[in-house]
């Protein structure tokens, strides 16, 4: 799987659907960048909540833009252990299947 084109892929699909419907994709942003604001929680373990959820809702194109987000945001591969082990816990099976795969996307984007 090449998740620098399944990112870029996200990011153009994204687009298209914000020209279908900018006022409610401006909300959506304005949400966004609210949460990005908190600062309760860094933007490291923001993306590691991402990452959880992109693991959970099995997506491909969510790992590949929150991988991406989570390099640029200092993540560091160690920490992706701790995330595995969690998902494994919760999903048995598919959870590694998936923790993998965040993994996979880490080394492929940091590259």
């Amino acid at each position: 799987m090449d998740y620098n084109e399944i990112n870029e892929s996200a990011q153009k699909n994204s687009e298209e659907i914000f020209n279908l419907i900018p006022d409610f994709m401006q909300g959506i942003s304005q949400g966004s960048e609210a949460l990005d604001e908190s600062t309760s929680t860094n933007a490291k373990q923001k993306e590691l909540m991402f990452l959880a959820f992109s693991i959970a809702k099995q997506c491909d194109a969510c790992i590949a833009t929150h991988a991406q987000a989570y390099i640029d945001a200092g993540g560091d591969r160690e920490s992706l252990g701790d995330l595995a082990a969690i998902a494994v816990l919760m999903q048995g099976g598919p959870g590694l299947t998936y923790a993998g795969k965040v993994v996979e996307a880490f080394d492929q984007l940091s590259d």
